[in-house]
């Protein structure tokens, strides 16, 4: 489970913690179950751990949400199987990054069929107020994979006021999905896999559903076995 914590002096930052089939904490992670990582360096630090993953060596990788000076930077932490940071990936198990020079909020996380990671989420973008999609992949090692988007991120641009991603899942054919919302109504995108928008899809990649009169918000999609989307 992962989410964050407050300490004595106000600090929010990442919490992981790993329980038993009985639910009780698992002493074998860390010690006590639990672990608490600072992200930022600013004096209160405002870290906000969003989802977690399990990789196919075993090890957990978190991400989430951290403050860069004025702004909101996404992170990523890597842990070892028992709590410990994975000093192989990224700077002594963290990776920091940011799509813009605006606020960046990163919610999903998901790993590729290759092992890379891929992140979801929105970001203010440069030069306006209002949010983007946004996808960034990296490497097993927690670069940025130049392969993929603009040096390894991918914004996309509703031409609405309010565009906020919020999940991403990787297709059987390999493209990744993306769902959230747009001006308020359920938004998905389809990207190939080198981060360009599917026109096969809806002919430009971008499929709106106004559900109804009011705001429509969609938070999470997955691919049926019969490759439906819901």
């Amino acid at each position: 489970a992962v989410g964050n914590t407050y300490n004595a002096k106000g600090m929010k930052q990442f919490a992981l913690l790993r329980y038993n089939l009985d639910g009780t904490l698992d002493t074998t992670f860390n010690g006590t179950g639990m672990v608490i990582t600072k992200i930022s360096d600013l004096a209160v630090p405002v870290d906000d751990a969003k989802a977690v993953i399990q990789q196919s060596n075993g090890r957990l990788v978190v991400v989430g949400v951290t403050a860069s000076g004025v702004n909101n930077d996404c992170a990523l932490v890597r842990y070892n199987k028992d709590g410990s940071l994975d000093e192989t990936f990224g700077e002594q198990g963290i990776v920091t990054m940011g799509f813009g020079t605006k606020d960046d909020t990163c919610l999903s996380i998901i790993q590729q069929a290759d092992d890379k990671l891929v992140v979801a989420g929105e970001t203010a973008g440069a030069g306006n107020d209002k949010a983007d999609f946004a996808l960034a992949r990296f490497n097993t090692d927690g670069s940025l994979d130049s392969s993929f988007g603009s040096g390894g991120k991918v914004t996309t641009d509703f031409n609405g006021t309010v565009n906020n991603g919020r999940s991403v899942i990787q297709l059987a054919d390999g493209k990744l999905l993306m769902a959230g919302y747009s001006d308020y109504n359920f938004a998905l995108t389809r990207y190939n896999t080198d981060g360009s928008l599917d026109t096969t899809f809806d002919a430009d990649g971008k499929l709106f559903v106004d559900i109804a009169s009011d705001r429509d918000y969609a938070i999470s999609v997955l691919q049926q076995a019969d490759d439906q989307l819901v």
